[in-house]
């Protein structure tokens, strides 16, 4: 193996870790949209 083989796993390793948290973080983000949106109203004030 060449290291530039290596490289290109690595690269793939990475670009397959990148999708996959950006898959965790919009399920966080519909999970906690969805729990904030019983306790708030349509339109929340901030105060």
């Amino acid at each position: 193996m060449t290291g530039t083989e290596t490289e290109n796993d690595n690269d793939e390793m990475a670009r397959r870790k990148a999708v996959q948290n950006e898959y965790l973080n919009s399920q966080l983000a519909a999970a906690a949209y969805k729990k904030s949106s019983i306790i708030l109203p349509d339109n929340p004030v901030i105060l």
